[in-house]
């Protein structure tokens, strides 16, 4: 059996998809008034191609998901660029790890539609808190609290990214469309322009922005363009493809990943992985990344009005991501009602009964 984990990238692998020199940025001073156009030239990095199988698992780390605490319990959890993955000696591989071929991450989605696993295993999180964690996280005013290493770049872009939106209420504000993904921002997605606050508001919630780099690779993004979970037949018909998709919800990450891994393991999986691998990991769990009660400068503070803007906006990004959820072997009804309870209390304005069909336990 092959599962596939995809986690979204962090933002440390920006940098590999702009130019090496800021001395690049394009401006267009054709008059004074005419505003600048801060244009991050790409350059595409060769990789080598990759074979995968279909009996493994391919993991995919959407970002903001606690993807990096199930990484490090993963014999190949690292992307493209690392190198071999270090992990720690006293970790005995789970059936999960045993299971997991290849780690998608930033790097490495673009490979996600031509990948052989039949089975993928996606790490979420509820929307609204995504969203809000990764637009918090990347903030250049909490980059330090958050120990967030950045490149050179990073750091000269990251203040003239956030100056229309130095707050979360400054940026809810900001979005002017509701629930509509059409935003008039005509510029490439490795472009900043920041002349209409409110159309770039836009663009960065929607995806339409690489800089964002968590809410660029979105569940939309992710869902549609990468996992590509439906296709279109010779008929023109839309069918499901076979492709099995298992999820580990952050907001329940350890009981999950416990849950999975019994899903999945053989009888020798059972004989091997004793009761003591299974403490030493979630020892893994209760250290690795623990950002949690940090006082950072800019934090989650909303109005009810702005709440009301930013889950509208998100409202296609709920759809993607109950759609994951319905097509997950391993959720039930309870599990995806827990979900659903989280995504009320985080956006009582959004009607989640029409986002849901019903699924079979």
């Amino acid at each position: 059996m092959c599962l596939v984990l995809v986690i979204t990238c962090c933002s440390v692998y920006v940098s590999l998809f702009v130019s090496s020199s800021w001395s690049n940025i394009k401006t267009n001073s054709t008059t004074e008034t005419t505003p600048r156009r801060h244009d991050v030239p790409q350059r595409r990095l060769t990789l080598p191609p990759r074979n995968s199988s279909s009996n493994t698992a391919g993991f995919v780390h959407m970002g903001k998901t606690g993807g990096s605490t199930i990484s490090s319990l993963l014999q190949n959890g690292c992307n493209s660029l690392s190198g071999s993955c270090e992990r720690s000696t006293n970790l005995t591989d789970s059936p999960v790890s045993k299971w997991v071929e290849h780690y998608y991450h930033v790097p490495d989605f673009w490979r996600l539609p031509q990948a052989n696993h039949r089975s993928f295993i996606v790490s979420i999180r509820d929307p609204y808190d995504r969203t809000v964690s990764a637009l918090l996280y990347h903030h250049p005013e909490n980059t330090k609290f958050y120990q967030l290493q950045q490149t050179t770049r990073q750091q000269k872009l990251g203040p003239l990214a956030y100056q229309c939106f130095p707050t979360l209420e400054a940026f809810a504000s900001l979005l002017q469309r509701g629930n509509s993904t059409d935003c008039n921002y005509p510029y490439r997605h490795n472009v900043i322009e920041p002349s209409d606050c409110s159309e770039l508001a836009c663009a960065t919630i929607h995806g339409k922005v690489r800089f964002f780099t968590h809410l660029f690779f979105n569940y939309r993004n992710i869902v549609e363009t990468k996992l590509l979970l439906s296709e279109n037949n010779d008929n023109g018909i839309v069918t499901e493809k076979q492709r099995q998709v298992y999820v580990l919800r952050q907001e329940h990450l350890w009981e999950d990943w416990t849950a999975l891994n019994k899903l999945v393991a053989t009888a020798d999986d059972k004989s091997n992985w004793k009761e003591a691998a299974i403490n030493n990991e979630a020892n893994k769990f209760q250290s690795h990344r623990n950002i949690t009660g940090l006082n950072v400068p800019v934090t989650r503070e909303i109005s009810q009005q702005g709440r009301h803007k930013l889950c509208l906006a998100l409202e296609t990004e709920y759809i993607a991501y109950f759609r994951l959820l319905q097509v997950a072997i391993n959720m039930n009804d309870n599990d995806v009602a827990d979900c659903q309870r989280i995504a009320r209390q985080n956006c009582p304005n959004l009607n989640f009964a029409v986002m849901l069909r019903t699924k079979k336990s």
